[in-house]
């Protein structure tokens, strides 16, 4: 009988272990999936800083006009620098121009407001 008994405990002590296992190992996954998630979108931030300052950087070269000479240039750049695909520098400088524009025309729009009054 208290054999039974103990195998009966041994049993019960060997499934914890494997639930409390089975959780350990899974709230480790998840914790190493967060921080892969955090560098990444760290990195992104940092890129997309990058692009932006790259696509002022070919403005300020280029001047006004050659849309696609300027487009080139910084998706060129940012390629050879920070090993981006094509897509994923051209989507960054893409972003980064509308970034740009956005703020143009907000400024525009404030400085033409003040200029009226």
């Amino acid at each position: 009988m208290r054999e039974a008994i103990m195998q009966a405990f041994i049993y019960v002590v060997q499934a914890i272990i494997i639930v409390l296992g089975t959780y350990l190992v899974m709230f480790v996954r998840h914790k190493l999936e967060l921080l892969k998630q955090r560098i990444g979108q760290e990195r992104y931030l940092l890129l997309s800083e990058v692009a932006q300052n790259v696509v002022k950087a070919v403005e300020q070269v280029f001047g006004g006009k050659q849309g696609e000479l300027k487009k080139s240039e910084a998706v060129r750049f940012l390629m050879q620098n920070f090993k981006l695909s094509e897509d994923e520098a051209e989507k960054l400088v893409e972003a980064a121009v509308f970034e740009m524009n956005k703020v143009l025309k907000s400024t525009q729009a404030t400085w033409t407001t003040n200029t009226k009054q």
